[in-house]
C-alpha cells in the first residue's frame, strides 16, 4: 500500500450495498478503510476493490449476523511510525449500547512479522507480510457492556503500522 492511493470502489458478486465506515486512515504502510453491506446477502462472495493506481491491496471480509439495524457507533485508529511491537488503535470514545461486535484491524509495511498475538480477540485474518508484502490482522469481539474499547496487538518485531478499531 502507499499513503495517498485513493480507494474508488468495493463490489460484491451478490450485489451487496457497502457503506464506508468513518473516514479511511492513511499512513506510512498504506490505506486501511472499513466498510460494511448492513444487509448482506452472505454466503460465498467474490469481492473487487478498485483503487486510483495500482499497489498492493488486501480485502478481509468478517460475516457477521446479529448486528445493529444502524450498525456504526464509534472509531479509533492510530498511525505508528517509530516501529514499535506493541500496537493499539486509542481508545474510542463509550459505545452507545452494551452489546456491540467490536472489529480490530491493522495493517503494516514490508518485513514480516512473526509473532502476532491479539489477545481475547477471535482471529479472522493473519496475513504477515514479508519482502514487499503487506501484512495485515482482522480481529473481531463481542462485547456486553458499554464502555471506552481499544484494539490492541503485539508483533515480535516493529515496522510501520495503521490500526483501527470500528464497533457495531
Amino acid at each position: 500500500c502507499e499513503s495517498g492511493v485513493t480507494l474508488n470502489s468495493l463490489t460484491s458478486s451478490v450485489g451487496d450495498s457497502f457503506t464506508q465506515f468513518g473516514s479511511e486512515i492513511s499512513g506510512a504502510p498504506g490505506v486501511l478503510r472499513c466498510s460494511y453491506a448492513a444487509s448482506a446477502v452472505g454466503g460465498s462472495t467474490t469481492f473487487t476493490l478498485t483503487t486510483g493506481s495500482a499497489f498492493r491491496k488486501a480485502v478481509v471480509a468478517v460475516e457477521i449476523s446479529g448486528a445493529h439495524t444502524s450498525p456504526e457507533d464509534k472509531t479509533a485508529s492510530a498511525i505508528e511510525t517509530s516501529t514499535p511491537t506493541a500496537h493499539s488503535s486509542g481508545n474510542t470514545a463509550a459505545t452507545s449500547v452494551a452489546d456491540e461486535i467490536l472489529v480490530g484491524a491493522g495493517i503494516w509495511d514490508a518485513g514480516g512479522q512473526a509473532g502476532v498475538t491479539d489477545g481475547s480477540w477471535v482471529a479472522q485474518k493473519k496475513q504477515t507480510g514479508s519482502g514487499t508484502a503487506m501484512g495485515v490482522i482482522v480481529d473481531t469481539r463481542i462485547v456486553a457492556t458499554s464502555a471506552v474499547y481499544a484494539y490492541p496487538y503485539t508483533t515480535a518485531s516493529g515496522s510501520n503500522h495503521v490500526v483501527a478499531i470500528f464497533t457495531f
